[in-house]
């Protein structure tokens, strides 16, 4: 009598159909849990960059008044070109996006938003004296799926920032991420 050692077909084809089964089930899971933990981490990159901006208001007589960057002791966005305050030297991988590069910020020169200038017809210094604290300083627009367009009115995004007064946000909406006003209670319409 012949003894039988190995799996049939069918037995083997069970076995990678349930196995395919529960990837199919666990992978949206583990994704969702990955793009959470590249989120935290971009928020904490965005602090240190509020802390870098606080050593570089204090090196530069800077005393945290809201309005123009030359009022608040902060450089022109400008004068901010690679990843680089005047002043503030500054390691690549920290202006780099945990989440990746999103398409649509393919136009920037870092990864994250910077938002500070003396240009009168930029209404951020116009925002910054009128809301203060609640206006943003540094965002990060890359932590969406690649289909979702950041600028358009039908797509629901993510966009995480640090305000002036380094309070860390996570802003869910279908306006322009990039408008100014999105980021306070929407009590100033532009």
């Amino acid at each position: 009598m012949r003894v039988r050692i190995a799996f049939s077909m069918v037995e083997t084809l069970s076995v990678l159909v349930i196995v395919a089964a529960l990837s199919a089930v666990i992978s949206p899971v583990l994704s969702g849990g990955l793009r959470s933990a590249r989120s935290t981490s971009s928020l904490l990159r965005l602090r240190q960059l509020h802390v870098a901006t606080v050593l570089y208001q204090i090196d530069y007589d800077g005393v945290g008044n809201y309005g123009p960057a030359s009022i608040m002791g902060l450089p022109d966005a400008v004068h901010f070109y690679g990843g680089a305050l005047y002043g503030i030297s500054s390691v690549k991988e920290l202006w780099a996006s945990p989440c990746g590069r999103h398409p649509d910020t393919d136009l920037l020169l870092t990864d994250y938003g910077y938002y500070a200038t003396d240009d009168p017809t930029d209404p951020w210094a116009s925002y910054a004296t009128l809301l203060r604290d609640r206006v943003i300083l540094y965002d990060d627009g890359n932590c969406n799926a690649h289909e979702v367009r950041l600028w358009s009115p039908h797509h629901r995004r993510t966009v995480l920032g640090v305000r002036l007064d380094g309070s860390a946000s996570r802003k869910t909406t279908f306006g322009d991420v990039f408008a100014t006003y999105l980021w306070t209670d929407n009590t100033y319409e532009p």
